[in-house]
């Protein structure tokens, strides 16, 4: 399967009609505010797999925080294989 060129549609209709999702596996994605509002709405979420997030160029720090405050606490398991958050994984997990 080729990438999704409308990433932008696919996490808006992802947050509005699949609120109960609770495995997710991306790749190719950033900290949009998108991707960020719909983590934030996934509060049944237990397996999440980001791979190749973008590199985070504004913030880093500041969105790596929004994002770990988002998480939902039936998270059981996360993936962040090949993802630029491995440069701040201390602070990701500080604030999980």
């Amino acid at each position: 399967m080729g990438p999704i060129c409308e990433e932008p549609l696919l996490l808006e209709t992802l947050k509005s009609y699949c609120p109960n999702i609770t495995y997710f596996n991306i790749s190719d994605v950033g900290l949009s505010t998108q991707f960020l509002e719909l983590i934030g709405n996934l509060q049944k979420l237990q397996f999440l797999t980001l791979w190749y997030l973008y590199e985070i160029e504004n913030e880093p720090e500041i969105q790596v925080i929004q994002f770990a405050k988002l998480l939902p606490f039936t998270l059981q398991y996360l993936d962040l294989r090949y993802s630029c958050l491995s440069s701040y994984i201390e602070i990701l997990l500080n604030n999980c």
